[in-house]
């Protein structure tokens, strides 16, 4: 054996005991949350799924509430989709290429 690989398998075992020797003196950092955060988290951790078709966590968006209220578009969708066929009925090129 050569005196650098020596070298590097004591430098191995001392980091390997210095790791064990270290083991639980760290300074742990304690987190205070506030009101909103602490709100914040619970809604997170109850709304986290697993999808397994997908084989991916889902999760909620924490600061929006369950209920969605959608405005009703149809109307402006409607008038959107009227006027684009007018438009492409009088642009036969662009028309045939939309298709």
């Amino acid at each position: 054996m050569s005196t650098k690989e020596s070298c590097c398998i004591i430098e191995q075992n001392l980091k390997r005991f210095w790791k064990i020797e270290r083991c639980g003196t760290e300074a742990q950092e304690v987190k205070v949350y506030n009101e909103k955060e602490n709100a914040f988290l619970r809604k997170m951790e109850e709304s986290i799924l697993y999808d397994t078709k997908k084989q991916r966590y889902k999760i909620g968006i924490p600061w929006k509430d369950g209920q969605l209220h959608l405005p009703d578009n149809y109307r402006m969708t409607a008038t959107r989709l009227f006027n684009k066929e007018k438009k492409l009925i009088k642009n036969e090129h662009v028309g045939k290429e939309y298709q």
